[in-house]
């Protein structure tokens, strides 16, 4: 793979503009329902860890931190997926992600 730091949807919009508006539409309806932002983010990171989306994982951690999750609730999220199959070296590596991007992003209770 090469290295690319823009965020995924902006390498979606690049190919494709109509693409990714639908694919944030699709996000936008998604998020209407019981869960809040803070909890989908936690779910989301959690399982594009145990997929091993690397970009997309730092994407919403940074959204989930940012909304005031915890970098203790994104490392449980984390461990939690050990048991559904996520291999013991892939979790080592989004727990040290979050390590990584914690302290960069300003938290509510810090704005």
């Amino acid at each position: 793979m090469i290295p690319d730091e823009r965020p995924p949807i902006e390498v979606l919009r690049q190919a494709s503009p109509a693409a990714a508006e639908e694919f944030q539409r699709l996000r936008a309806a998604v998020e209407d329902g019981v869960l809040d932002s803070p909890t989908i983010e936690l779910v989301l990171v959690a399982v594009l860890a145990a997929t091993r989306q690397d970009a997309s994982m730092a994407v919403h951690a940074r959204r989930a931190l940012a909304l005031g999750v915890s970098p203790e609730a994104l490392r449980h999220a984390i461990v939690s997926t050990l048991a559904a199959g996520m291999l013991f070296n892939d979790a080592v590596g989004a727990l040290r992600a979050i390590d990584c991007l914690a302290p960069t992003v300003t938290t509510p209770a810090q704005a």
